[in-house]
């Protein structure tokens, strides 16, 4: 591996690492989610990362089995996509499947992208269990004492709310096939983990 490369590397592991203590340190995270955290980091300290990515696949079967069980009590359960942008709706709801929601499980609300001025009462009285929100623009109409549509959909859904953002050191909110999978499993794992 070039010198370049290696420093790239090493500058996004710091990068992430600062951001996770950030996240930390500002209380957005519950405790079992900090103890989550420390346990990675000392498999990653120790040279474990073959448990590290044990625990990722674990995850991953965790949450198509929650949701398995999720849809047998709740067959007509859904989640919100909001800002899909330019994204294929067929490759979206293919990532979905992988994850056990069929098409009547997950509501594409688009048309969001570009508008400063969103129906946001539509989006209030939904009994969705979370919406994974894309890219909205920041000065919308109507959503009252919010500062964003992010902070508006979560109390007015009341529910989980989480962003597309991509891999990028900006962390931008973007919907790629990545960002929509990483988004999508980080939604999912907090629903079936709040209706334990």
């Amino acid at each position: 591996m070039n010198e370049e490369r290696k420093s790239t590397i090493e500058d996004q592991i710091l990068n992430k690492l600062f951001t996770i203590g950030g996240i930390i340190k500002n209380g957005d995270l519950p405790d079992r989610e900090k103890e989550k955290i420390l346990h990675i980091l000392e498999q990653v300290t120790k040279g474990n990362f073959d448990l590290v990515l044990k625990d990722s696949a674990d995850r991953r079967e965790t949450i198509v089995e929650g949701v398995a069980k999720l849809l047998v009590d709740e067959p007509h359960a859904c989640i919100a996509v909001i800002g899909t942008g330019k994204n294929k709706l067929h490759v979206l709801k293919a990532i979905a499947k992988s994850y056990g929601l069929s098409d009547r499980n997950i509501e594409i609300v688009n048309g969001f992208e570009h508008s400063h001025n969103i129906p946001v009462d539509e989006l209030r009285g939904h009994k969705w269990k979370g919406v994974l929100l894309g890219p909205v623009p920041h000065s919308i109409h109507g959503v009252g004492g919010h500062t964003s549509l992010f902070d508006f959909v979560k109390d007015s859904v009341g529910k989980p709310v989480v962003l597309m953002k991509t891999n990028s050191d900006s962390g931008e909110v973007k919907v790629t096939k990545s960002s929509f999978k990483v988004g999508l499993e980080d939604l999912l794992y907090k629903i079936i983990t709040s209706t334990v």
